[in-house]
């Protein structure tokens, strides 16, 4: 590398790999179906708060690092919501 230029690879301006790669398809399809099937007032509401919170549009916009919040987050919902 020189000057800044990225000679190999993508140029993540110093973000680790975890901060940019998303979750993968299996891991928002997990948090999706155990959410949505949980009590709540309109189909997909716990689904959008979820999103809302960690900002982002859709479950699979979630970055790998994020996903020990978030599934900690589903924890607490479904005990919550089981109760």
């Amino acid at each position: 590398m020189f000057w800044d230029v990225i000679e190999e690879g993508a140029d993540t301006n110093g973000a680790k790999t975890e901060d940019v790669t998303s979750i993968d398809q299996a891991q928002a399809d997990d948090i999706r179906n155990r959410l949505n099937d949980l009590p709540q007032s309109r189909p997909g509401f716990l689904l959008e708060k979820l999103c809302e919170m960690h900002g982002v549009a859709r479950v699979e916009d979630l970055r790998v690092s994020q996903i020990a919040a978030v599934q900690k987050d589903v924890l607490a919902t479904e005990v919550r919501k089981k109760k």
